[in-house]
């Protein structure tokens, strides 16, 4: 028989072709699994998929899709083979179009059957870079095309140090693995009123983890997506430099209309970014992005953006960067107590914090908000003091616990964020304090906007708490001792008081000298 191109039947021999592409793909499967000593019950077991389907694509009744081989890739600690063979098979399926026309179809279809049925309307993606962290905030716009309601929507956080070497990344992140709780992971969705949602890890490798996030607030309430209707969901986290390769890459696992990557550095780092792109034209390579990437110069940042329309299925597209100065974080962190000589509150002041004399910590106009009217910008207002609090926490070690108001990043409204020593957070939405003990104590304190010193300072003992949540209800809660007296200095804040204010004179106050890194 002569090639497929000169066989007379062009589409019986397609399709012949394409379920042997199918199969051999399944193959490398089976021998992964069979390595890692798993029946195809506890391989379905460990993917969360039914067993059924694992026997389909092993025998090559069913095609692959990019999720599958991505998760079964990391579970079965595969190394790259099975997504290398996925892009094999991809590239069967292109080099068969022309002799099976709806070939392309009737993958597309099996796909979206897979997925949900959902198509992305719009996808934005925006990386931040500050002192050592990444900042990943992903917004997309979904519509339902298919029959089904839909009640939710996978997410992936994946972290590659070394994305050209597979086993020294594997070696790397299984002594640093990615931590779910580390990362501070948050999601919304909704219009005009952001609604929380929750997020389900289903799949978590040490630099993989894959959650399923519902559309169904924090008391359970469902906000299923009908077929024909559309919606947002947004989501954010951030992983410190030592987990983050210097690379950021968008794959299109859904059809989508509109793709965006913006990334935004210090200026001072000396940032350069390219762009690279890998489909199905192309599989086995990389090839420059076909249009420029864009720049602008923010004050001390840096904005990078690219944008395409209507990606190909499958397309994998990459923003790669290097720094010509070394990041402050690094210099900061593996400096001992001695060695550090920028005093303590010179480094809160390049994270943004306002210092001392800046008359916006002192404000009397601080502005409650209108819940749940105003529930989007106070979102927005809590997302902000989280980042500068995971900021602030990778340049110091805080033993007791710490918190941060609005004031002190500069923004005139009435929340403050208090995390205990335990991790647990606390938002103060509109706070005021309906009750404080007589009894009193005297401790010593520090403040990040009077960061070089310390100060004795008394407070109340006991003290509860009324504040609201994004969705306008209020809730009482009773601190204790030393939470106490954090929450009580927070919300001074919102008052214009710093804890000096409090004190009968400065000369109370102690040096504080200098920074201590968090624990490793």
């Amino acid at each position: 028989m002569g090639s497929l191109e000169q066989s007379t039947s062009y589409g019986a021999d397609g399709l012949a072709a394409s379920h042997a592409a199918r199969q051999a793909f399944g193959s490398v499967v089976r021998h992964a699994r069979e390595r890692e000593g798993h029946n195809q019950t506890i391989l379905a077991s460990l993917l969360k998929y039914d067993r059924s389907y694992i026997s389909k694509i092993e025998s090559g009744d069913t095609p692959p899709t990019p999720m599958f081989a991505d998760r079964v890739d990391q579970v079965l600690h595969a190394g790259g083979t099975i997504r290398r063979a996925f892009q094999a098979y991809l590239h069967t399926l292109d080099a068969l179009r022309p002799l099976v026309p709806d070939l392309a179809e009737s993958n597309a279809a099996e796909t979206r059957r897979q997925t949900g049925e959902l198509v992305v309307l719009d996808d934005h993606a925006a990386l931040r870079y500050d002192i050592g962290v990444y900042v990943l905030r992903q917004r997309r716009r979904i519509q339902n095309v298919g029959h089904r309601p839909v009640n939710g929507y996978p997410v992936r956080v994946h972290v590659d140090k070394f994305p050209d070497d597979e086993l020294r990344s594997a070696r790397y992140y299984r002594a640093n693995p990615l931590v779910w709780q580390e990362i501070g992971f948050r999601a919304w969705h909704g219009g005009g009123r952001r609604i929380a949602l929750k997020a389900v890890i289903q799949t978590r490798t040490d630099s993989l983890i894959e959650a399923w996030v519902h559309f169904e607030d924090d008391y359970g309430a469902p906000h299923t997506l009908y077929p024909g209707e559309e919606t947002s969901i947004e989501y954010e986290y951030a992983v410190t430099e030592d987990k983050w390769g210097p690379w950021f890459q968008r794959a299109v696992r859904y059809e989508t209309r509109h793709l965006s990557v913006q990334l935004d550095f210090p200026v001072a780092v000396g940032p350069h970014v390219w762009g690279k792109e890998k489909s199905l034209a192309h599989p086995n390579e990389y090839r420059p992005f076909p249009t420029k990437v864009r720049t602008r110069v923010d004050g001390t940042r840096k904005i990078y953006s690219w944008s395409t329309d209507d990606p190909p299925m499958h397309a994998r597209f990459r923003m790669e960067w290097r720094f010509d100065a070394p990041p402050e974080a690094d210099e900061v962190s593996e400096l001992s107590a001695a060695e550090v000589t920028v005093r303590p509150s010179e480094h809160m002041a390049r994270l943004g914090i306002a210092q001392r004399g800046d008359e916006v910590l002192h404000a009397m106009d601080v502005a409650p908000f209108d819940l749940p009217t105003e529930s989007e910008e106070a979102a927005q207002t809590i997302t902000r003091l989280e980042e500068a609090a995971n900021q602030v926490q990778r340049l110091h070690y805080f033993r007791t616990g710490m918190g941060i108001a609005a004031p002190q990043i500069g923004i005139r409204r009435a929340v403050a964020l208090y995390r205990s020593s335990d991790g647990r957070q606390i938002v103060l939405l509109n706070p005021r304090i309906v009750f404080q003990s007589k009894a009193h104590t005297e401790e010593t304190e520090g403040c990040l906007s009077f960061f070089d010193w310390r100060g004795s300072v008394s407070r109340p003992a006991i003290i509860a708490v009324a504040y609201e949540q994004l969705d306008g209800t209020e809730v009482c809660q009773v601190f204790h001792d030393r939470e106490a007296r954090d929450v009580h200095h927070e919300i001074d804040h919102l008052a214009g008081l710093l804890y000096v204010d409090r004190m009968t004179f400065e000369a109370q106050l102690t040096p504080s000298l200098h920074l201590r890194p968090p624990p490793r």
